[in-house]
């Protein structure tokens, strides 16, 4: 089997392809840690991310984003029931062979060399066999329910890679007789003895080694019952051995660290339902996993119906944008998209009205609108526009850049939804009601094809979780592209991705019904292009105007939106009907242009010309009414399908 490529979130994959969750660690960087923290005595081997033991994964976008985020990450493998695998953590060279003096020759199962010692793989057992420090032997810890182990290809301290021996081999069970011990309830006298040994302290502790001594004999005094002051009393004393003592703060988080677990050993993630199910398998079962041709243990997830629980769709602005959801709202320049979207922001920030649903819903709000825009200027523009709309002030916060900060240095940083832990963190500080992102393609982020459905779902699939999460409504303003389709909801510029995660999208336009030679007093229509969970709301009609507002002693010139009721037209008819949406009459014209260029010499195969036209990115139903009106139509030539205009006709084949 070919193995992954030396990178690291290849590798990352690899392994959550295999079932086993995922975290990313810190990193040793020349004599330090990627921390920087001084007093770090656990280089590259402590976790990046808070609440590991919850937010590990086995989800591939998220483990793609991390290493985004962090290339250089080195790769934990969580332990225990939730990756199916039970770690032996041997430090030394000598240690191996003194476990198989103790407790006879190991199985044949894949090992890891680290950078002072090995790691043993094992197919977790039927127990709870809980993360434990030199319970075995000397040197010796078990990483179980509550553990994680340093994966390869990562950077050890010593600056080796930690490195498969024998990955392509079956998981091995756990010897019988290291199982003995490990079950506590079967545990000799003398073997109980040994572990208590652990319990006696050092002399001193030295630097480099004082946070894995303060937490391995910490850990051992709360699997032998002690309390939380108990644990707090033991840290403290150890770390006055230590040469020099850990800064309070590090001591503090190693006990926070430590008394997650209850008292005995009892891992903190159990709960009453396991002793169920270890009652229930007592009795038969079918089998539940497979192993595969790696040795990996594979467990499909499934979720009965009977466990999902309905929920009601709640609504922004009653059936056009859904809350909790990523909302969509497409047109051309210039059809007033963003002062649209300040007019939303306004209302939502006083809780007025908006044109009524098909019920005349009320809408929620007031609220706190957050707005990242890259088209308009706050100040100029945003700020007089949403004063026209009689919004709150108190109720309107920008997104900016993010500032970066180390040790050293102090630097900005552009903000995109590549960075969903920035995300994360605006949203948990600001709780707005409404996110407006003008426009959605411009905060996507470096390096996200636009045009890859995969490549867009990566970004906006966990931002619309997001969205769910922190009880937000998410409005994103697209253009369209330049020609039009023969389906009107793909008229979004890139993926229709884009429309594919949105619960709702909106599209505006010229109203095909308005006369109105000026463009200053022309109706635009909003019409709603696609509905999850709802019946399409009627379309609306509405007009920029002319407003003034005045600010300390000033007056400022700006527009605002004015509503002129419903209307009949559907985004289908917007799609299709000749209208003078940007101009359509001069796209005809272009097309007939085209045609009459590409047909002037003669006839030409009618591949080459849809080819072409399409390159010119003219719609087709542009180009068949330009056929229409030229009377360039289609016909055989030599064998071939060819078009040309009236003058060629006589050419084609009888």
């Amino acid at each position: 089997m070919e193995e992954p490529h030396q990178q690291l979130v290849d590798w990352a994959l690899y392994y959550v392809s295999n079932g086993y969750y995922i975290l990313p660690l810190h990193t040793p960087k020349g004599v330090a840690c990627s921390c920087l923290y001084d007093s770090c005595g656990a280089w590259g081997k402590h976790p990046r991310i808070m609440d590991w033991p919850k937010e590990s994964s086995t989800d591939p976008e998220v483990i793609k984003k991390w290493w985004r985020m962090w290339p250089e990450a080195n790769i934990g493998i969580v332990t225990g029931k939730k990756s199916g695998l039970l770690v032996l953590d041997l430090d030394g060279p000598d240690i191996l062979e003194k476990l198989e003096a103790a407790y006879g020759e190991m199985p044949v199962t894949p090992r890891v060399t680290t950078g002072r010692g090995t790691h043993l793989y094992f197919a977790y057992p039927e127990d709870q066999i809980r993360n434990s420090v030199q319970g075995l032997l000397d040197k010796v810890d078990v990483r179980g329910e509550g553990g994680y182990v340093v994966a390869p290809p990562s950077l050890h301290s010593s600056g080796s890679l930690y490195d498969w021996q024998n990955m392509d081999i079956p998981l091995a069970e756990v010897p019988e007789s290291i199982l003995d011990v490990l079950r506590r309830k079967k545990r000799t006298p003398t073997q109980r003895a040994a572990a208590d040994a652990t319990f006696l302290f050092p002399t001193v502790i030295k630097q480099g080694e004082r946070n894995n001594q303060l937490f391995k004999i910490a850990c051992s005094w709360r699997a032998k019952g002690a309390t939380d002051e108990k644990v707090a009393e033991v840290a403290s004393t150890l770390n006055e051995k230590c040469d020099p003592p850990l800064p309070e703060r590090d001591v503090q988080a190693i006990v926070e660290s430590v008394i997650k677990y209850e008292p005995g050993g009892v891992s903190a993630t159990w709960t009453p339902d396991d002793a169920i199910n270890e009652a229930l398998n007592a009795d038969y079962k079918p089998p539940d996993h497979y192993y595969d041709s790696m040795g990996y243990k594979v467990t499909p997830r499934i979720i009965h119906a009977v466990d999902v629980v309905p929920e009601h769709i709640e609504w922004l602005w009653a059936n056009y944008l859904m809350h909790r959801a990523l909302n969509i709202l497409s047109g051309h320049p210039d059809m007033g998209k963003s002062a649209l979207a300040i007019e939303l922001a306004a209302c939502i920030s006083r809780g007025y009205g908006l044109p009524d649903g098909p019920d005349g819903e009320k809408q929620m709000g007031p609220g706190t609108v957050l707005i990242y825009s890259s088209e308009d200027d706050r100040n100029s523009t945003i700020i007089p526009r949403y004063m026209a709309a009689k919004g709150d002030l108190g109720k309107l916060v920008f997104g900016d850049a993010l500032d970066k900060e180390s040790r050293n240095e102090k630097s900005k940083e552009a903000f995109s939804l590549q960075n969903q832990q920035a995300f994360a963190t605006t949203l948990e500080l600001v709780r707005p009601m409404l996110v407006i992102f003008d426009s959605l393609d411009s905060y996507m982020g470096p390096g996200v094809d636009l045009n890859s459905g995969s490549s867009v779902r990566s970004v906006l699939e966990p931002i619309n979780l997001m969205a769910k999460a922190y009880r937000t409504t998410i409005l994103g303003l697209r253009h369209f592209s330049k020609g039009k389709k023969d389906y009107a909801g793909h008229r979004g510029s890139g993926s229709v991705a884009f429309r594919g995660v949105a619960r709702s999208e909106l599209h505006v336009d010229w109203d095909p019904e308005d006369d109105e030679e000026d463009e200053n007093k022309r109706r635009r229509i909003l019409a709603h292009s696609k509905a999850n969970n709802s019946v399409k709301s009627r379309s609306l009609r509405y007009k920029t105007v002319g407003a003034k507002v005045e600010y300390d002693g000033e007056v400022f010139q700006t527009v605002k939106l004015q509503w002129d009721g419903h209307s009949k037209v559907s985004y289908e008819h917007l799609n299709s009907a000749p209208t003078r949406s940007v101009d359509a009459r001069s796209e005809l014209e272009a097309a007939k242009e085209f045609l009459l260029s590409i047909l002037a010499a003669g006839p030409v195969e009618s591949s080459i010309v849809k080819r072409s036209y399409m390159d010119e990115e003219i719609s087709t139903a542009t180009f068949n009414r330009a056929v229409s009106e030229l009377n360039a139509k289609a016909f055989s030539m030599g064998g071939k399908r060819v078009r040309g205009l009236p003058k060629d006709h006589h050419l084609g084949e009888k």
